[in-house]
């Protein structure tokens, strides 16, 4: 029993408890015989971390079950501890390596589980990707400290139950597909997606796990690759590294993943699909039609003949014809008992990080095998027969399987629960048994040769402080302005954009005036009352306190987030970062989207005085309350001597009277004296999108507003006033002063 946050829990589990032995997972410290290398439960990590029991242990880490004392949950640390060349003395948290040979190679291996996670912790916050919190080193090596999963693998839970029905399947594959959506248009690509990277959470989410094949594409034509190969999931252009990848190869794994799901058959490898493909020649499982066009499209060997983009194919998913409906997965209590062999599946690789660290060959779980080699290794393994040219492929043909199970086997063995739907394959056996023993001898050869060479490639930046950029680059300052692109796709609700680093924002000496371009989704699954928004955020997801003009926050779930409404046809929004807020952020800045796709961004230089009113613009004093009644007037002689165009900036308080009205939302609007409103320009926000066109309200948001909203009445709006002027009406604000200058 510990004690946490004034709270008594379990060392091992971190329940409530209220006796020695835990009830949840029958823990007794004076039962309990440690293992001496790992590190001890009740260790401190940075006084943030406390480490709590092994939920698994692989080839380059141990995973631990831990808890955030900071957020005050259970949370996953993963520690860098390959074997062979890791141990600890009795008593010491430290890692050691035992020579200089060692440590040299235990060192790389630290820089690229380093990188691996700055890479992942972009997506921090995506429903349906693992979010990395943390990453830091202590006691001699890395930790990543990631979200707990509670739920079950794609993988193990078609063990459990059989095969998936259409619409549970259409559900994971529309959940993955969105990650993938954020992922691409960050540049990323998985590379390894697969039934045991796909995580049934008990919560009902879908997440995709395991990025330590991932790699940053940054050219469209990728190549010179290592190699990372998983037998029935590996698309051909993986199988060397001068085949071409991008969106196109996650979308293969994606699409044999889906249909182990729904036939628990895992396919052949390309090659073996080239000589015989009778899996996909027709739908011998009663698969819905919309679904089995999909994934054949998916699954194509051909690269150019699959889906070029994750976001055309969320198009065709939801395309899918009627009545069918996605279908989210119920766990049962049940699912959510780890049982021995699946945690040590899960932990072999690495918690949410495969066995790849050092770029050896692992075999993880039945089917998993990976290889990082350089190109000089994959052309020493071909031989003259594997290095046919095939057309449509970009790459060199090399096949490689898992030493100690070979296809048929595999096959036969998932597929004798559905022997009444499955044909004969006799003569395809034959073949990929011959082609069988052939790769696996390679496989040998590729192991050794891999234990000895070690290609890493290490990206610039050491932590999320020290200004490593992303995916928004280090652009040429232009005319005291930075211009980021970050065209990406939408891929639902929620969903991040590509970040900003802080290295960026430290790049001026004062507050930064941030410009976002964005377009609205067309696509977006309409919802009655829908409001298009967005939330910035650090990299760890927390909200950055900005100034936004003319514009203020919802009242948004959860309390710490502040969401911006948008409304069409806005296409901008300024704000600015203050000097402190970007020394504080983590890593740097991100969007989150509602309905939304982030095009671009501008950072420059936060000039007060573009906002503020000119010395000697003219002062009306208003003292109105916008409720039912219309404001006091600014007359209609005093806007057209200023000869032209007039800005108006108001001063303005927002009434907050009950914080559990519902009702609670400013908006304002200029209007004649009849009540006829006007048109303004206003340059951060639009008008409320009601039906009546003659409605222009412009909505200032909830709890969090602007103290002043700017705008400019045009000449040919002030020649319709009456006498009296202009005048404002609104809900829930007060107007103070306004200041008339011209524009």
């Amino acid at each position: 029993m510990i004690e946490i946050n004034h709270k008594k829990l379990c060392e091992s589990c971190f329940s409530e408890i209220d006796s020695e032995t835990c009830p949840c997972c029958g823990f007794h410290k004076a039962e309990f015989t440690p293992d001496p290398i790992v590190l001890p439960m009740g260790t401190k990590l940075g006084d943030k971390f406390i480490i709590g029991r092994v939920m698994g242990k692989g080839g380059f880490g141990i995973t631990y079950l831990a808890y955030d004392l900071r957020m005050d949950k259970t949370i996953a640390v993963k520690e860098y501890y390959p074997n062979g060349i890791a141990y600890r003395h009795p008593g010491s948290t430290e890692v050691s390596v035992a020579d200089n040979k060692s440590a040299e190679t235990f060192e790389k291996g630290a820089e690229k589980f380093y990188t691996e996670a700055e890479m992942v912790s972009q997506f921090n916050g995506n429903p349906n990707i693992v979010s990395v919190y943390d990453y830091f080193r202590a006691n001699n090596t890395v930790y990543l400290v990631m979200e707990y999963l509670s739920g079950i693998t794609l993988k193990n839970y078609v063990k459990r139950h059989g095969r998936l029905n259409d619409g549970q399947a259409l559900y994971i594959m529309d959940k993955i597909v969105a990650a993938l959506s954020v992922t691409h248009s960050a540049g990323v690509l998985h590379r390894d997606i697969s039934p045991d990277n796909i995580m049934i959470c008990s919560d009902g989410k879908v997440k995709l796990i395991d990025f330590g094949a991932a790699r940053q594409i940054l050219t469209e034509s990728s190549s010179n690759l290592t190699v990372v190969m998983k037998p029935g999931y590996t698309p051909i252009e993986q199988y060397t590294k001068k085949g071409r990848q991008g969106a196109w190869t996650d979308i293969y794994s994606l699409g044999v993943s889906i249909y182990y799901a729904l036939t628990k058959v895992v396919v052949d490898d390309p090659y073996a699909r080239m000589d015989n493909d009778e899996e996909f020649a027709e739908n011998k499982y009663g698969i819905n039609e919309s679904i089995w066009a999909i994934l054949k499209k998916c699954t194509m060997i051909n690269a150019t003949e699959r889906y070029g983009s994750a976001i055309d194919l969320r198009k065709a998913l939801k395309s899918v014809s009627a009545p069918l409906t996605a279908e989210a997965i119920k766990l049962s209590d049940e699912d959510l008992k780890e049982e021995p062999e699946e945690t040590e599946s899960r932990a072999a690789s690495d918690g949410d990080f495969p066995a790849t660290v050092l770029g050896d060959t692992v075999a993880s779980g039945e089917e998993i095998e990976k290889f990082e080699t350089s190109e000089e290794e994959n052309e020493k393994f071909e031989t003259s027969e594997e290095k046919t040219e095939r057309s449509g492929t970009s790459g060199k043909r090399k096949t490689t399987e898992n030493s100690a199970s070979s296809p048929e086997e595999k096959h036969s063995s998932e597929r004798k629960s559905e022997s009444d739907l499955e044909p004969s394959k006799k003569s395809s056996n034959k073949k990929r048994g011959m082609a069988a023993g052939i790769c696996a001898a390679a496989a040998l050869l590729i192991v050794i040769a891999v234990c000895v060479i070690v290609g890493i490639n290490r990206r610039g930046g050491t932590s999320p402080a020290d200004g490593a950029a992303y995916n928004s680059g280090y652009p040429e300052m232009i005319d005291g302005k930075l211009n980021f692109e970050l065209d990406s796709e939408y891929a639902g609700d929620a969903q991040f954009g590509r970040e900003i680093s802080r290295d960026n924002f430290m790049r001026f000496d004062g507050d930064v005036k941030v410009t976002l371009n964005f377009s609205y989704c067309d696509f977006s699954d309409p919802v009655e009352g829908q409001i298009h928004s967005l939330e910035i955020n650090d990299r760890n997801d927390n909200c950055l306190e900005v100034m936004a003009f003319n514009i203020g926050c919802l009242d948004s779930w959860p309390e710490w987030a502040r969401e911006y409404p948008l409304f069409p046809p806005q296409s901008s929004l300024s704000f600015v970062v203050s000097r402190e807020t970007a020394e504080a952020m983590a890593g740097g800045m991100k969007i989150r989207v509602f309905g939304l796709i982030i095009n671009s961004a501008v950072l420059e230089a936060y000039d007060p005085a573009d906002y503020e009113p000119d010395a000697d613009a003219r002062i009306v004093r208003i003292n109105s309350h916008l409720g039912e009644m219309f404001s006091n007037y600014i007359p209609k002689d005093m806007l057209e001597a200023v000869g032209g165009d007039v800005r108006v900036t108001l001063d303005i308080q927002y009434e907050v009277t009950d914080l559990n009205d519902d009702d609670l939302n400013a908006y304002i609007f200029a209007c004649k004296q009849s009540g006829e409103q006007l048109f303004i320009d206003v340059e951060n926000n639009t008008r409320m999108p009601w039906n009546d066109p003659a409605d222009c309200c412009y909505q200032l948001g909830t709890y969090f507003v602007p103290d002043r909203f700017v705008f400019t009445i045009p000449v040919e709006e002030i020649e319709k006033l009456d006498v009296n002027g202009l005048c404002f009406g609104g809900h829930n604000l007060f107007i103070q002063t306004a200041y008339i200058e011209k524009e």
